[in-house]
């Protein structure tokens, strides 16, 4: 039930932040915005994170949830109200940037409530409901942004939304009143040497035994950490950046203005469309099964499948030209990177705070650098070398020892 609230509750959390990534690229011009102005709005929040993650985890370790989680849900509902009142770009910039800093909160209490609420060996399924639950939120902000705006306008549809987001507060009352759930997420296992942890000493265990790790399992813990951040930095670049942000001008230079699927002609955007919510869909329904596979398979076994049947999708899908190929090799791709974002997710939230801190800026600078590098490759070599760089990356993440 913990694992269930808390998820709705970051899920409720996004309704304004959806709208921004719904209505800004659409109606920038209705809003005297210009292109660059709309790209900085849009990932003003992104930057900001690899600077507040590592602050979110200190605050929730020295002070716990039961008040960092809350206010930084309230606040993010009254940034919204700011979005619809903000008389400027300049504070419109300044609210995304407080809006990173308060997702930093967010996602961290929700990953560390998952990864302390599962039982042993079944960490993986509490994590694939949170993460599906999540994604409900992404889906469905995006969804009702887009209507909010058609029939209430700009000011309303962000008020409407911040209404909606207040939403996560109960939900995250009720997390928090549920047995079993603690103010600070313990660590399931021992914590990268050198942390400042205020939890109590005896949550960790290395070895079959309660206590501080040997010098020797340090240096293995610290190796072990840096390949999983090297790891949440691809699949992050590839995925939510390179893939996500060419997919569109990918297909229309192989097929053009509009493409034939199963004798219907279908225009490029909506299939860019399409396989957007495809990925959307696949990462809310998915995320459970995920999670089960992790449970049966392990970390390792887990990771291994998911990179890289991710990268030889992506290796594929650049070789074949035909849409009845390349369109089922996306989704496998979508799927493939699914599995392996759960699985680093799930891996660094177990080994504590400080760990998944990490592992979130390592995600956050990778879809921050993506699009930037995607868009470099598409000017230098046109839209093929995505796919082979970025299926190339993800292969060579498989193949990490560590």
């Amino acid at each position: 039930m913990a694992v269930v609230a808390t998820g709705l509750a970051v899920a409720f959390s996004l309704f304004g932040d959806m709208a921004m990534y719904v209505i800004l690229p659409a109606q920038n011009a209705a809003l005297a915005l210009g292109a660059l102005q709309v790209g900085l709005l849009l990932s003003a929040n992104r930057w900001i994170r690899l600077a507040t993650n590592q602050f979110a985890q200190r605050l929730i370790r020295r002070r716990g949830v039961r008040i960092a989680f809350p206010t930084a849900l309230a606040v993010g509902s009254l940034l919204a109200v700011g979005y619809a009142v903000a008389p400027s770009f300049a504070v419109l910039l300044v609210l995304r940037m407080a809006w990173g800093a308060c997702w930093s909160v967010i996602r961290h209490t929700g990953a560390m409530t998952a990864a302390g609420a599962g039982e042993p060996g079944r960490s993986g399924r509490s994590m694939g409901v949170y993460l599906a639950l999540v994604n409900f939120g992404f889906v469905a902000g995006t969804f009702v942004a887009g209507w909010l705006y058609d029939f209430l306008g700009y000011r309303q549809a962000f008020f409407l939304a911040a209404a909606l987001s207040l939403a996560a507060l109960p939900a995250a009352f009720i997390a928090r009143r549920c047995r079993g759930v603690s103010s600070r997420p313990p660590f399931a296992t021992a914590p990268e040497p050198g942390s400042e942890t205020d939890d109590d000493p005896e949550t960790s265990l290395v070895d079959g035994r309660l206590g501080e790790p040997e010098a020797g399992k340090e240096l293995e813990l610290e190796a072990s950490g840096f390949t999983l951040r090297v790891r949440g930095f691809i699949v992050s670049l590839v995925a939510s950046g390179l893939v996500m942000s060419t997919l569109g001008f990918m297909l229309k230079e192989r097929y053009g203005e509009n493409v034939t699927i199963a004798r219907a002609s279908i225009g490029i955007t909506a299939l860019t469309g399409m396989l957007l919510s495809t990925r959307s869909v696949v990462n809310l329904a998915g995320s459970p099964f995920a999670g089960i596979l992790l449970d049966h398979r392990g970390p390792g076994g887990t990771l291994r499948i998911g990179f890289a049947s991710s990268g030889i999708a992506l290796l594929a899908a650049s070789a074949f030209e035909s849409t009845a190929v390349m369109i089922p090799l996306v989704v496998v791709f979508f799927i493939g990177a699914m599995i392996a974002r759960l699985a680093v997710e799930s891996q660094a939230a177990q080994r504590g705070h400080r760990s998944y801190a990490a592992l979130a800026t390592a995600t956050d600078l990778g879809s921050a650098v993506g699009p930037m590098l995607g868009w470099l490759g598409i000017e230098l070599a046109r839209s093929g070398s995505v796919l082979w760089i970025g299926g190339a990356l993800l292969l060579a993440a498989s193949c990490l020892r560590r």
